[in-house]
This record gives structure tokens, C-alpha cells and sequence, in this order.
């Protein structure tokens, strides 16, 4: 039986980690989405009206990758921040045990 009780943070950090990978890879596409540029002959010579009405769906799309790039960001963040949280409450409960 265990002698105690003690709170296992290293899971969050793992988590916070793989999160941070995820972050990466997310924002190198998103660099290359911002750098990506639909040319007005992308469709042919008469393709200009669809050039027109497909970007300002990009420019959303682009918009939307770039909150969930901060949405990822600030999971990550949070993520770390509680399993410092979990340490340093783990640390003062053991202290006041003891």
C-alpha cells in the first residue's frame, strides 16, 4: 500500500511537449499559407471572377489558421503553467505534513 499521497504532474508536461510539436508544425504551414499568393491567371484567361470570389476565402482560411495556431499556443501555455501549479500546491501540502 502506498505511504502516501503525491500528485503526478509529469503526464501535463508530456502533454505540454506534444502540444509544443503540434505548435511547431502548425505554425511552419502557416507560414506557408501566409506566403502563398493566388496569381488573377491561376485559372486560365477567363478564370479571373473565380480568382475574385476564391480569395477572400484564403484570406478567412488564413484567418482561421491563425487562431488555432493561438489556440494551440495557449493550450500549450496553460498546460505548463497547471503542472507547475500541481508542483508547487504538492509541495506546500507535503511540507505542511511533514
Amino acid at each position: 500500500m502506498p505511504s502516501g499521497f503525491e500528485a503526478e504532474s509529469s503526464a501535463l508536461v508530456v502533454h505540454a511537449q506534444h502540444l509544443g510539436g503540434v505548435l511547431d508544425q502548425l505554425q511552419d504551414a502557416l507560414q506557408a499559407a501566409l506566403a502563398a499568393h493566388l496569381p488573377q491567371s491561376a485559372f486560365g484567361p477567363g478564370g479571373g471572377p473565380i480568382v475574385a470570389m476564391v480569395a477572400p476565402l484564403a484570406e478567412t482560411a488564413k484567418e482561421a489558421f491563425q487562431s488555432g495556431v493561438e489556440s494551440v499556443a495557449a493550450s500549450r501555455t496553460g498546460m505548463r503553467a497547471t503542472a507547475v501549479a500541481y508542483d508547487q500546491v504538492e509541495s506546500h501540502n507535503a511540507a505542511k505534513l511533514s
